[in-house]
């Protein structure tokens, strides 16, 4: 039983806990929640006053440089502005750079005064003074003076705002705390030193260099240097301000510095001793154009920075980009060193270049004598880039060509795909105070086809000076042949030669030729105008195959070069072997073909068959007629004598002496028979 309200018990818990964050979320739900509470994974923008060095937000120095360090931001370190108020009763100063060294008596120190506490601007700063705050690109790092003053004063506070490019607030933040008095030891502790291979550099810069605040006074002085490890890679000579160390080769070393301030008005005759590692970096070599920075020779240990902007190593060089001419440019380099406590710091180095003066340069492609853009002239579009020894820029697209500030020199120029880059031959810019400017020009050569049709581009674009031909391919249009093109006064036939040296565009037309006879009275292909038809014809007659129909073909008319041509020549074939009809003979040609012939006229040869005259009778001989033979003729004993009868000749179309004639046969052939019966009756 007791179990059973145990477990009663602990079941209407469970239901009060469900029932009470469903509750929460309702209520949650009708008045909203900020968009910062419900983005639990840190993605928005924030800021934190931190110590440079130390990386730590607590327990802030006076004296000690300070950072807004901004975090989870994606965009362009270098666009943002960062606003620092003062609430104290001492000085804020906030710089543009962490190098103190460089900082002192420029405008990259903004001092920052605050009227309600009675303070007033310096009268020894030689930067800029600026009442209760500041609001300036870059300005990222700060620092609280300190010296001589008292708790009282170090009372208040400090803040920033953090804005981008558009002013939008992306993060604040304040340090509200008490600040601790400076201790000049623990910030030469938390040094480390970066030197060049070969280069010299004094020990008062490079602590200034790794923002070590105080020794910015210019009382400080480096009383001693002593090498503890790191002969062969480190070496100590005097100097000025009292030691400087030379770099021999990449490596690390360590010494050991002790640092005094003679004279100086806050810090009179105080001392202070540390030992502090030193790297040695492979210096980078520098290049620059008008408007970028190029580093090659890198250090595998390093990380480079150009205002705030890290680096990207890109076939073993880095490049930075988008600069202004005519300006010097500090390249921060950062090794990192990790101490015999496991702490991470960072060494810093640094390489001056300054970017080369500049002249606003264009490159200008024309076509046809026109402005034109990459996609006009190549159908597809572009990118132009320049390149002066090892560094593209690539140009701005513009109605009049493509432009950039570029310094004095001269640059390949290129057509950039992507990160392809082709460059385009023998064209140079030179770049000058006076000429700053390349015209590339190129030409068209277009076809009309004139209502044909073509399997191919009927425009083409070449390079001013280059060798141009017509197409190879033909076009194509019904009932028609393609017999060249024409372009003003002349004519091409495909693959000729056009010109040697192109300087102007070209506009041909296709020259069209009836095609409607050929084989069988069909288009064959070749146009009738340089055709010829041959016709043969037989009369009374056959060929030599026994058959009588016409032979007709058509011929075409040459030149000497096998060329179609009006006035050319052409070979025919002459029929033999032809045979008469019955009743003719004596066959010959009207015209008399030669196997050669020439002229467009249709030209007809026909061979004749002559009929054969008819056959007439011939006159008698009006001589006199041989005597007759007489034969003896031996029949039953009785011998006759043959009577011989003297032919009668006639003369051709006499028919009366014909029929008198004829009459007087009749009655001697009579009397004769009755004379011959009687003899024999007896």
């Amino acid at each position: 039983m007791a179990m059973l309200k145990k477990h009663k018990k602990m079941l209407l818990s469970a239901l009060q806990r469900v029932f009470c964050f469903i509750l929460a979320a309702t209520i949650l739900g009708a008045v909203g929640v900020p968009s910062a509470v419900l983005a639990l994974d840190g993605a928005n923008p924030t800021v934190e006053i931190v110590g440079f060095m130390r990386g730590d937000s607590k327990d802030l120095r006076s004296s000690e440089l300070l950072m807004a360090k901004v975090s989870n931001y994606d965009g362009n370190p270098q666009e943002l502005t960062y606003e620092w108020k003062n609430k104290l009763g001492t000085y804020l100063y906030v710089f543009d750079k962490h190098d103190m060294a460089v900082v002192r008596g420029t405008k990259s120190e903004i001092e920052i005064y605050n009227s309600n506490k009675g303070l007033f601007a310096s009268d020894n700063m030689s930067g800029r003074s600026y009442n209760r705050s500041y609001s300036h690109k870059g300005f990222a790092y700060a620092a609280v003076y300190g010296a001589s003053v008292n708790a009282e004063k170090l009372k208040g506070g400090i803040s920033v705002t953090v804005k981008d490019s558009d002013g939008n607030i992306i993060a604040t933040a304040s340090y509200d705390d008490d600040f601790k008095n400076y201790d000049l030891s623990k910030d030469m502790a938390n040094a480390v030193f970066g030197v060049f291979e070969g280069e010299s550099v004094d020990i008062l810069n490079l602590l200034g260099q790794s923002s070590v605040v105080h020794v910015v006074c210019p009382a400080c002085y480096v009383s001693q240097g002593t090498i503890i490890s790191g002969n062969d890679c480190i070496s100590l000579s005097k100097s000025e301000s009292g030691y400087s160390i030379t770099g021999l080769k990449a490596g690390e070393g360590v010494i050991k510095i002790n640092l005094q301030k003679r004279n100086c008005k806050f810090h009179k005759n105080s001392e202070n001793s540390s030992t502090t590692t030193v790297i040695v970096f492979k210096k980078p070599n520098t290049s620059t154009t008008a408007t970028t920075l190029t580093l090659t020779n890198l250090d595998d240990r390093c990380e480079y920075y150009l205002e705030g902007v890290k680096g990207e190593i890109i076939d073993g060089k880095i490049t930075f980009s988008g600069l202004t001419p005519s300006t010097e440019y500090t390249i921060e380099v950062r090794g990192s060193y990790i101490d015999e406590n496991g702490t991470t710091k960072t060494a810093y180095a640094y390489v001056k270049d300054t970017t080369k003066d500049c002249y606003t340069s264009s490159v200008v492609f024309k076509l046809d004598d026109t402005v034109a853009d990459t996609e006009s002239i190549f159908g597809k579009p572009y990118e132009v880039a320049v390149k002066s020894d090892s560094d593209y820029i690539v140009l701005q697209s513009g109605d009049n060509g493509y432009t950039a500030e570029l310094a004095k020199g001269n640059y390949k120029v290129f057509l950039k795909d992507g990160n392809d880059y082709k460059q385009i031959d023998n064209a140079v810019l030179t770049v000058d105070s006076d000429d700053n400017s390349i015209e590339i020009k190129y030409y068209s050569v277009v076809y009309n086809l004139d209502g044909g049709t073509l399997n191919g581009d009927t425009k083409f674009v070449y390079r001013e000076g280059e060798s141009v031909k017509t197409i190879d391919d033909k076009p194509t249009k019904y009932e028609y042949v393609f017999d060249g093109w024409k372009c003003g006064e002349s004519t091409y036939s495909n693959s000729q030669q056009i010109t040697d040296s192109i300087d102007r565009k070209y506009e041909l037309t296709a020259i069209w030729e009836v095609d409607k006879i050929g084989d069988g009275e069909k288009p064959d292909g070749i146009p009738d105008k340089y055709q010829k038809k041959i016709t043969f014809k037989v009369v009374n007659g056959t060929w030599e195959d026994k058959t009588s129909n016409d032979i007709s073909y058509y011929v075409t008319l040459l030149d000497k070069e096998g060329k179609w041509n009006v006035n050319g020549t052409a070979r025919i074939n002459i029929p033999t072997g032809m045979t008469a009809n019955y009743g003719y003979e004596n066959g010959k040609w009207d015209i008399e073909p030669t196997e050669i012939v020439s002229g467009i006229e249709d030209v007809v040869y026909v061979y004749l068959f002559d009929k054969i005259a008819e056959t007439e009778p011939q006159p008698q001989p009006t001589t006199v007629q041989p005597t007759p033979t007489v034969k003896t003729v031996v029949q039953e004993k009785t011998v006759y004598k043959t009577q011989y009868v003297e032919p009668i000749t006639l003369k051709t179309g006499d028919n009366l002496t014909f029929l008198g004639v004829l009459v007087g046969l009749c009655a001697a052939g009579f009397a004769g028979t009755i004379i011959f019966g009687k003899k024999r009756s007896k």
